[in-house]
């Protein structure tokens, strides 16, 4: 589960300055840390999927911390505990408020999913410890595998042709969480448990092979909808959850605003695109493109190019006064040369305190060099070293 990172920012600040400025930290330090821990801990004990026991033990602990907040005297804490409480209040409502709309979702997939009860009750069982009767957890299991065959021949005879393809595909999400969650649970005793094995085994398998089924039934598109690319499938959340969102990130505009802001921006970037295509005297922006991206160094000269646009970053913060670079960062700032086999997965730089450069090896293919000096040419890079 996410944690807001901003919480920490105050607490992890004190853990590496001198002691003498230990006394900045935030006053809710110790708050944040012990919430935290106790959140991992909570998330490793409930981690069954769709499991209202889970959501109701999150809600107690998150509602128990809303309640300590109020009792805190907010005027008092100093510039960072506020920081910290605004936040830590605020990230605890939208906790409250997500699990909520979970609930919501969970429950609109519950006709596809009928038998997902069954199975977050032989986990949640499984988590707190309980015995097991052998011969009853194999008709529980006996019941699931029916649950999903049923579910299963429906679909593939046309009669949930209706259900929406997001619904399905949520549907088909969360099946295969289920699906992890009972063999999680039937391995726990298989192998030690001569009557729990003799009893499950079969009908597990057989749960096993159904729930498969069923997922690969939810992902197929219905009849009507043969040949409907399904690479990407939307799974709207509506104006009203935008709006809830947008609140908790504490944004001042609406979803329609931010699209006419997005529309606005976009123009002038296409204004600026067309002003850069004339004064290259191309005919188009893709042919102004193409000409940008063959502008790059010859083989070996790459490293010399970062450096060069690594100083002239530096230099425009400082000539400026934006920045104040210690001497020591940029004393210890470093440069390597990606493989072949990185460049695959990332084709352009990566950062930090180390500038990772792709360009060119010597073991590429022909097309692979040429991929590669068109994505790093001396344009792209200057927009790129500043980034990173």
């Amino acid at each position: 589960m996410r944690f807001h990172a901003a919480l920490l920012t105050s607490a992890l600040f004190a853990t590496s300055v001198p002691t003498q400025d230990a006394a900045r930290a935030s006053e809710l330090r110790e708050r944040i840390e012990t919430f935290s821990a106790d959140l991992s801990d909570l998330n490793r004990r409930y981690d069954t999927p769709m499991s209202a026991e889970r959501r109701d033990r999150l809600r107690r602990r998150y509602r128990e911390e809303l309640r300590a907040l109020d009792a805190v005297d907010f005027e008092a804490l100093g510039r960072d505990g506020r920081i910290d409480w605004i936040l830590f209040e605020n990230w605890l409502r939208r906790e409250l408020h997500d699990l909520q709309v979970e609930q919501r979702r969970d429950d609109e997939v519950h006709s596809l999913l009928p038998f997902a009860d069954r199975i977050t009750a032989l986990a949640d069982a499984r988590r707190k410890l309980e015995d097991v009767a052998a011969r009853q957890a194999a008709e529980i299991v006996d019941g699931i595998a029916k649950g999903a065959a049923e579910v299963r021949d429906r679909l593939r005879s046309g009669e949930l042709d209706d259900t929406p393809p997001p619904l399905r595909e949520r549907a088909a999400r969360r099946l295969s969480e289920l699906r992890r969650a009972l063999r999680s649970w039937f391995r726990y005793r298989d192998g030690y448990d001569p009557q729990f094995s003799w009893w499950v085994r079969a009908p597990h398998q057989q749960a096993d092979a159904n729930i498969e089924q069923l997922g690969e039934a939810l992902r197929s598109p219905a009849r009507g909808q043969q040949g409907v690319d399904r690479t990407l499938i939307g799974d709207p959340v509506g104006e009203d959850a935008l709006q809830q969102a947008l609140a908790f990130e504490w944004i001042p505009y609406s979803p329609a605003e931010l699209v006419a802001i997005a529309e606005r921006e976009f123009a002038w970037c296409d204004a600026e695109m067309a002003k850069a295509t004339e004064e290259l005297g191309c005919e188009d922006w893709r042919a102004a493109l193409e000409l940008t991206k063959q502008s790059h160094r010859e083989p070996g000269e790459q490293p010399e190019l970062i450096k060069e646009l690594a100083h002239e970053a530096i230099a425009f913060l400082e000539q400026r006064e934006l920045l104040t670079i210690p001497e020591l960062a940029k004393e210890c700032w470093r440069m390597s040369m990606m493989s072949r086999e990185a460049q695959k997965v990332n084709p352009f730089f990566l950062g930090g305190n180390t500038i990772q450069v792709s360009f060119p090896t010597d073991a590429m293919a022909h097309i692979e060099k040429l991929q590669a000096l068109r994505s790093n040419n001396e344009h792209f890079c200057r927009a790129t070293v500043h980034h990173e």
